[in-house]
C-alpha cells in the first residue's frame, strides 16, 4: 500500500462536498480509498507562512503507480480546480 497525508484548510465545505463525490468513482477506479480523516481544531506548530488547517485525510493505494495514474486521470484533474477553491494551504505530507 502507498498512503498519501493530506493537510487542508476548507473554507468553503459545499464546494469541497462536490469535490469529494466527484472524485469518489476516481479513487475506486484506481483502488484508492480514505484510511482516516479528522477535522483538526487546532493547530500546535508548523513551520509554513500560514499554518491554519482544519482537515487532515489519509488515503491508501495500492501501489505508488495506481497513485500516480490517479493524479493524472482527466475525471480527475477535471475536480481539481474545486478542490483549490474550496481549499487553502493544501499540503501533501507524504511521500
Amino acid at each position: 500500500m502507498s498512503p498519501l497525508v493530506f493537510v487542508i484548510n476548507i473554507h468553503d465545505p459545499a464546494m469541497y462536498a462536490g469535490y469529494r463525490s466527484r472524485i469518489a468513482p476516481v479513487m475506486k477506479r484506481h483502488g484508492a480509498s480514505v484510511r482516516a480523516e479528522y477535522e483538526v481544531a487546532s493547530t500546535i506548530f508548523t513551520s509554513g507562512d500560514d499554518g491554519r488547517v482544519n482537515r487532515l485525510a489519509v488515503l491508501l493505494f495500492p501501489s505508488d503507480a495506481a497513485r500516480d495514474a490517479f493524479f493524472q486521470d482527466p475525471e480527475y484533474l477535471a475536480a481539481k480546480p474545486l478542490l483549490q477553491s474550496s481549499t487553502g494551504n493544501l499540503n501533501r505530507l507524504v511521500p
